[in-house]
């Protein structure tokens, strides 16, 4: 009897995966019908990267008379490491490993918006997340681990599916095709937020709370967005500047069409369809606004009041203070005084670390420095602190002292969009 196939697909992550997921957890009976079988995955969920680790498969019977399909984007970044004895289990099944790409720079987005959404990452996207983004390297380090084994390699973007959807692009790989029978979700699954939520997100990231009222909170976010239709699986990235998404292209060139060449049979060497939008106009994200800060927490009250009386208390609650921690909660607690109606006047929370600043502020001044000096360092160092309202009513008082002084002029500006800039 020929051997059977075991179809894994590794994802990459933000490549459709967790849609993809739902699509074999609701066409299970189907595909059954079909000779494929998507199963043993945990209760609680449909991704079924756990089976990276060995103690997974103790209890899993694969039966050798039918084909597998199983998914999951911790493939990625733990197939290679899998275990000897993972490999014996697999021993009377062919291998064929399916892998989506999306091009780097909107990969690289796309994962920031994964793990701050979802796993309490605070850092900014120019910061490094530690993703492989190098897709040849992996396929080459995927081939010489299971010499034996397939590999189909798609792209992911809109005119690179074949049927137009990667529903009917993945069918077609089991040598499938997608008709009325199978059931197709039609919202939006594991979304991208839009940039102000994700800072709002982050903002709460950086807030110290226990993992599961923080997870509460953000799924809050994610039902905001998806109430308002602003979720979407193929949303405008705007957090990189074309220039530099040109830039990381340009360092994965070569490995990239090499991909094309080897895998796909293009001789033109070009995976990706889709170019880099030019826009002399484009802005670096100008950070949240208090306005639309504001809206979020409006609509968050809206679904669970008592969830922001429960974030309010935490925040004051708090004696550690960190250099993320203050500047989330300067931020976020005027704004929750106000929407839950505190009627209280709260003083700015200052971190360990700035402590210093403030008592150094003598060397920063000289003898001769006058009372607008002393008022826009110590605005500076409010800045510094994450409480941009408290500097910018320092600032004004400066520039009343010293109307003409240009620094203090720009640093009013500044603030004030920082502040009140809708978004």
């Amino acid at each position: 009897m020929d051997k059977k196939t075991i179809y894994f697909h590794i994802g990459t992550h933000k490549t459709g995966t967790t849609a993809l997921q739902k699509f074999f957890v609701d066409n299970k009976e189907l595909l059954n019908e079909k000779g494929f079988v998507y199963d043993f995955y945990n209760e609680s969920e449909m991704n079924q990267g756990y089976l990276v680790k060995p103690e997974k498969w103790d209890k899993i019977n694969l039966d050798p008379t039918k084909d597998y399909i199983i998914s999951g984007e911790d493939f990625y970044s733990h197939i290679l490491n899998i275990t000897k004895t993972i490999k014996e289990k697999l021993f009377d099944f062919n291998i064929h490993f399916i892998v989506y790409f999306k091009r780097q720079d909107l990969m690289k987005q796309s994962v920031y918006n994964q793990i701050v959404k979802m796993h309490g990452f605070t850092k900014e996207v120019t910061q490094d997340n530690h993703y492989n983004l190098d897709y040849y390297q992996f396929l080459q380090n995927l081939q010489q681990s299971y010499p034996g084994a397939l590999l189909t390699v798609r792209v992911y973007e809109k005119g690179q599916f074949e049927g137009g959807t990667i529903f009917s692009d993945f069918l077609k790989i089991l040598g499938l095709e997608l008709n009325n029978n199978f059931f197709v979700e039609k919202k939006v699954v594991n979304p991208s937020l839009t940039t102000d939520k994700l800072e709002f997100t982050r903002y709460i990231n950086m807030l110290n709370l226990a993992v599961g009222f923080r997870t509460k909170l953000n799924k809050l976010v994610i039902k905001s967005a998806l109430d308002s239709n602003e979720a979407s699986l193929f949303r405008n990235q705007d957090l990189i500047s074309p220039k530099n998404a040109k830039e990381l292209l340009e360092h994965y060139k070569e490995g990239n069409a090499a991909i094309a060449k080897e895998y796909l049979g293009r001789e033109s060497g070009k995976l990706f369809y889709e170019e880099v939008f030019e826009d002399d106009n484009w802005q670096a994200y100008p950070g949240l606004s208090t306005k639309v800060a504001q809206e979020i927490i409006e609509k968050i009250k809206e679904m669970d009041y008592d969830v922001l009386e429960k974030l309010y208390e935490n925040i004051l609650s708090q004696q550690n203070h960190s250099i993320e921690f203050v500047k989330s909660a300067n931020f976020l607690v005027p704004l929750l005084v106000n929407i839950l109606d505190k009627n209280k006047d709260t003083k700015p929370f200052l971190a360990k670390e700035k402590l210093n600043e403030f008592a150094s502020l003598n060397s920063k001044l000289s003898a001769d420095s006058h009372s607008a000096d002393i008022l826009r360092e110590v605005a500076f160092a409010f800045e510094e602190s994450g409480d941009i309202q408290t500097a910018l009513k320092l600032m004004q008082q400066a520039l009343i002292l010293r109307p003409s002084g240009p620094l203090i002029k720009q640093k009013i500006e500044e603030y004030a969009q920082r502040l009140q800039k809708p978004r």
